[in-house]
């Protein structure tokens, strides 16, 4: 039995309002409530008594049905309470199994986006940057009519940050420009071979999330090292703890000059795992008559 059905007055019962006129009959009998005098119902603290009470005064002349706007605005009063509170229960719940952080419940909590995963379940956090050989940011170098470069050589870095160990990765870079030159950096490679005639593929190593994008020196720890990049380079990190990994591939103009006063070259890396693509970079620098 609901709360209305238990304050309905049973039909043909007098009245058990304390207020109600002696002989009073409920609405649902054979004659409507008569209306009673205002001195004989003071405001207060007695009305209203729950959410949509109004003075027995001042009721229509049949008992509110379901179309009562009074019980309408009550009903609907009760279901917004219910929705916050489920919505209150729900986000706390959310929070507990992500940890108790906020900004794990993700964008739809927060209105902002979800920095990615870094290891072995998620992506990975993967940049790239084009400096000339002296380690400055170079977003264009000029190409003489001998096609030759100013500066000479240039340093092309790709840097995963935060990578979990004990897991076999792999890096490959590419060239591409618009006339349709393309492919890894090598001997034979345009519009960028390698630039030295032993080693000029490097991969170095340092503390989870320190790695500087562009970096201005060699960073301290250098785990690897090769010639080209004609089939990547695969590496796995030793030890517990995740690390920032950088490739450096040092390389020079392929000495052809420019048929175009510009020519852009994008360059694109690649990290895998487990032969799975996982995150790609691009940079790209112009050359200039």
């Amino acid at each position: 039995m609901t709360r209305d059905d238990a304050s309905r007055p049973t039909p043909g019962a007098p009245s058990s309002r304390p207020d109600a006129p002696a002989g009073a009959q409920p609405s649902n009998s054979a004659g409507p409530i008569p209306p009673l005098p205002d001195s004989t119902l003071p405001e207060g603290p007695m009305w209203p008594r729950w959410p949509g009470d109004v003075r027995p005064d001042r009721l229509s002349p049949s008992w509110p049905g379901d179309d009562d706007p009074n019980r309408r605005d009550f009903l609907r009063a009760a279901v917004a309470g219910s929705a916050a509170i489920a919505t209150v229960a729900g986000t706390h719940a959310a929070l507990a199994a992500t940890g108790g952080t906020a900004s794990a419940l993700g964008p739809q909590f927060l209105g902002g986006s979800v920095s990615p995963a870094a290891g072995p379940s998620g992506s990975v956090n993967f940049q790239a940057c084009f400096e000339d050989s002296g380690f400055a940011v170079t977003p264009s170098f000029t190409v003489n009519g001998n096609g030759k470069t100013s500066p000479g050589t240039f340093f092309v870095w790709m840097t995963a940050y935060d990578l979990a160990p004990s897991v076999t990765y792999a890096m490959t870079l590419t060239q591409s420009a618009p006339d349709g030159e393309s492919g890894p950096p090598n001997d034979t490679s345009t519009p960028f071979n390698v630039a030295a005639a032993g080693n000029s593929i490097f991969l170095f190593s340092s503390d989870a999330n320190s790695a500087s994008q562009c970096p201005k020196a060699d960073p301290a720890t250098q785990i690897a090292a090769q010639h080209d990049l004609t089939n990547g380079i695969s590496f796995t990190l030793t030890g517990t703890a995740h690390k920032d990994v950088q490739l450096k591939a040092h390389i020079k103009w392929n000495d052809d000059a420019l048929t175009t006063p510009t020519e852009v070259i994008t360059f694109t890396g690649k990290l895998t795992r487990n032969s799975a693509t996982i995150a790609t970079a691009t940079v790209s620098a112009t050359a200039t008559q």
